[in-house]
């Protein structure tokens, strides 16, 4: 076990935001991360993102393996300190890792090099990395390269972002709800598990804007997108599909979306303070819970179920 400061390490937006490690291989990955692992002729080569707990390697070369504990993880000490990059040249001269997990047998990795690479906010999701079984110096020329080919890597990630990306609230635009709600809908039925889709409308928002201005009202829309995540659970899919329309999607699930309003409706009890006005956001919700799973079962259609529960909820509140 890794003895390192991982406790620095934050929940990342990413995996609440774009889910990229639950998702399917990427090509583009692939690509780099066999490219990295040609040009410094090493064992292993990945793509690794680094979460709260785990560390995923979502492309690899030269190992099946797939997920280390972060405790177990030198991506993780990587990303915890803080440093712009991190080399290790032998495990076993290393007070720190020479009886870490990887440097055990059957494993018996002497040499690590990690390059963070950062999302479109500039946080640091993970590192390209390689290891190899033989100690190794690693040259100032050789780091530079593999800081380029990190910085490929970001690129990918903030191309995929900005594709999904809503860049007012930084929640799932349309097309990244859709696209990710269409592969959670797809898994909900084939293994039978029920999800909830809630569909939210701001009420009385146009007065905001009217009153207060766009300003004041993109910062409460912002606030309250804030307020949606903090309420989610990570698995959760949530996103602004204009305007003042939210949604959520919470998977494998018949009763959290009650559990999820009523954490939600703490959150927004405090209320927000803006130029000296006070506001507390008022919102309908409409509820659609899937349990009886049909294979043609349009996410379109379950979107307009819940919007029809949600406007009628305006409408008996008026």
């Amino acid at each position: 076990m890794i003895s390192s400061n991982i406790d620095l390490l934050k929940p990342q937006s990413i995996y609440r935001s774009f889910q990229l490690v639950d998702t399917s291989p990427d090509e583009r990955f692939d690509r780099l991360s066999a490219l990295t692992q040609s040009i410094f002729n090493v064992a292993i080569a990945a793509v690794t993102f680094v979460d709260e707990e785990i560390s995923t390697f979502k492309s690899a070369h030269g190992t099946k393996r797939k997920t280390l504990p972060n405790n177990e993880s030198l991506c993780a000490y990587a990303i915890a300190s803080g440093k712009d990059s991190y080399v290790i040249n032998n495990l076993l001269e290393e007070q720190a890792f020479k009886t870490c997990y990887l440097a055990q047998a059957p494993n018996n990795i002497r040499f690590y090099a990690g390059v963070p690479f950062q999302d479109i906010y500039g946080n640091k999701l993970g590192t390209l990395c390689i290891l190899d079984t033989i100690p190794r110096e690693f040259s100032s020329q050789e780091l530079i390269d593999l800081t380029n080919l990190s910085y490929l890597v970001g690129e990918i990630l903030k191309a995929t972002q900005t594709a999904m990306n809503d860049p007012l609230t930084s929640l799932l635009n349309r097309r990244g709800f859709l696209s990710l709600s269409n592969r959670e809908l797809a898994l909900s039925t084939r293994t039978k598990s029920p999800l909830s889709i809630i569909s939210i409308d701001l009420n009385a928002f146009k007065q905001v804007n009217d009153n207060y201005g766009h300003q004041t009202g993109d910062i409460l829309l912002k606030y309250f997108a804030q307020q949606l995540t903090q309420a989610s659970r990570k698995s959760d899919l949530v996103g602004r599909l204009g305007g003042d329309e939210f949604v959520v999607l919470l998977p494998n699930t018949k009763n959290e979306n009650s559990v999820f309003l009523s954490r939600l409706n703490k959150n927004l009890a405090k209320g927000i303070t803006i130029d000296g006005h006070n506001f507390y956001i008022k919102y309908s919700a409409g509820t659609v819970i899937v349990t009886d799973f049909e294979e043609n079962q349009s996410l379109e259609e379950l979107l307009v179920s819940a919007d029809q529960a949600m406007y009628l909820e305006k409408k008996s509140s008026q």
